[in-house]
């Protein structure tokens, strides 16, 4: 099928997890957030939150993974805007 009216993304960026743990999200997928948004966070593996993840810039939530262990570095998320 062809795509009637393609976006063009300006900016991306992947947002990864700056600690090992288990990650929850507060967003889902094609989600529009602004700047600064809670993202999700990320807890050790006894329920204490290690760090929230925070949109850096306003945009569309491209994909947000859905497995809450993580590894330092992993990606959790990735943010797009046209703008």
């Amino acid at each position: 099928a062809l795509v009637r009216s393609p976006m063009m993304l300006e900016r991306t960026e992947v947002l990864r997890s700056g600690a090992t743990g288990m990650f929850f999200a507060a967003v889902a997928k094609s989600q529009t957030v602004a700047q600064g948004a809670l993202i999700g966070h990320v807890s050790d593996f006894h329920g204490k939150k290690l760090e929230e993840i925070k949109a850096p810039f306003a945009g569309e939530i491209l994909y947000v993974i859905g497995t809450p262990p993580i590894s330092k570095g992993e990606p959790v998320a990735m943010i797009g805007s046209a703008k």
